[in-house]
């Protein structure tokens, strides 16, 4: 791969790469710029984001409860 030797990686991006380990910055180095909601809301580039957390009370049944984790077990493959 003697042609890829000058190539560059940067990632665009707010979330990271990978759930698990969150290696975005083992993948594409440490930072060149930093962007975040206070400045694109100060410079309007966009709204401001409003967020009210709430916690809804759920009343299942074991039956329910036991198909939701078997279902998500299924999704992830641990099955």
């Amino acid at each position: 791969m003697m042609h890829c030797q000058m190539l560059l990686f940067i990632g665009f991006t707010g979330t990271p790469i990978s759930k698990k380990d969150k290696n975005t910055r083992e993948v594409f180095g440490d930072y060149i710029d930093v962007y975040d909601m206070t400045q694109a809301v100060e410079d309007g580039a966009t709204r401001p984001v409003y967020y009210e957390s709430r916690v809804v009370q759920l009343k299942l049944d074991k039956n329910t409860l036991e198909l939701i984790d078997s279902t998500y077990d299924i999704f992830r493959g641990t099955v």
